[in-house]
C-alpha cells in the first residue's frame, strides 16, 4: 500500500468527498508529517451536524478559503465550525465548464498562473496556516484538487517530502472527482449534460502538477526558494516546517 492511500488518508464525510489528511509522510532528512494538524479538502458547504462533530474532535479550528467571492455566494458554509474562517482566492477567476472543453491545457494553464501571478496570495495562505499555531488547519478550494493541489504541492516540496510522494498526493483526487461531478450535476441539473462533458476540468493528471513543480525548480530552484521569492521569511518558513513535522 503506497503512503498515499493510507487507511487514515481519507476523512469519511458525508458533506465533503475530498477531505484528505496531509500526516504520515516522510521527508528526505527522516522526519515524517504530522497527523490530524493539516487538511485539504474540497468544499465544506454541506457538512453535516455529524461531520461538524467530527471535525471539531479533530481539533480543526481555522479554515482558509481558497474560492473565488462568486464561489462563495453560490456555496456558503451552511455552519459555521471554526474559530477562524479566513479567504484568500488564488485565482480570482475560474473557467467555467464549458470553457476546458474549447481550451486544451487549460488546467495546466491555472496552475502556472497561481505560481507566477499569485505570490502573494501564496504568502498569505501560508501565514495562515502559520498563524494557525498547534491546532488543525484546512485549505480548500471547490474540488480540493487544483488551487488546494498547488497548496499542498508547495508545502510538502518545501518541507522535504520528495517529488514522487508528493505527486502521488495529488494524483488521490481523482478517485473522488467522479464524486463530485455527480454532486455538481444533481445541484446544477440545468448545466448537467455540460458537467458531464468536462472532462478536463475533473482531471487529476499526475504531470499537470509534475510539470508546474518543474516550473517551480528551474526558475526559483524549488519550492522553499519559491515561498521566499513569496515574501516568507527564512524564520516563517523554518515556523511552517516545524508545525508541519514531527
Amino acid at each position: 500500500m503506497s503512503l498515499a492511500a493510507h487507511p487514515d488518508r481519507w476523512v469519511p464525510l458525508e458533506g465533503t468527498v475530498n477531505f484528505r489528511d496531509l500526516g504520515g509522510y516522510p521527508t528526505l532528512d527522516g522526519r515524517s508529517t504530522r497527523w490530524r494538524s493539516t487538511y485539504r479538502a474540497d468544499g465544506l458547504h454541506a457538512l453535516t451536524e455529524a461531520d461538524i462533530h467530527e471535525l471539531k474532535a479533530r481539533g480543526l479550528s481555522t479554515v482558509i478559503d481558497l474560492r473565488t467571492s462568486g464561489e462563495i455566494e453560490v456555496a456558503a458554509m451552511e455552519a459555521d465550525f471554526a474559530d477562524r474562517w479566513i479567504n484568500i482566492p488564488l485565482l480570482l477567476e475560474v473557467a467555467k465548464p464549458d470553457e476546458f472543453a474549447k481550451t486544451p491545457g487549460l488546467l495546466g494553464s491555472h496552475y502556472l498562473e497561481m505560481i507566477d501571478e499569485g505570490q502573494d496570495r501564496i504568502k498569505a495562505i501560508f501565514e495562515a496556516i502559520l498563524d494557525s499555531g498547534p491546532a488543525a488547519v484546512v485549505y480548500h478550494c471547490s474540488a480540493g484538487k487544483d488551487r488546494t493541489g498547488i497548496v499542498s504541492g508547495l508545502l510538502l516540496s518545501h518541507v522535504g517530502v520528495d517529488r514522487e510522494t508528493v505527486i502521488a498526493d495529488y494524483a488521490l483526487s481523482a478517485l473522488a472527482m467522479d464524486a463530485l461531478r455527480e454532486r455538481l450535476m444533481a445541484r446544477y441539473p440545468e448545466a448537467a449534460d455540460t458537467i458531464a462533458a468536462a472532462n478536463s476540468m475533473f482531471e487529476a493528471n499526475p504531470l499537470t502538477l509534475e510539470k508546474t513543480l518543474a516550473k517551480v525548480d528551474a526558475d526559483y530552484g524549488g519550492a522553499t526558494q519559491y515561498l521566499h521569492s513569496c515574501g516568507l521569511s527564512p524564520e516563517q518558513l523554518q515556523a511552517i516546517t516545524e508545525r508541519t513535522l514531527i
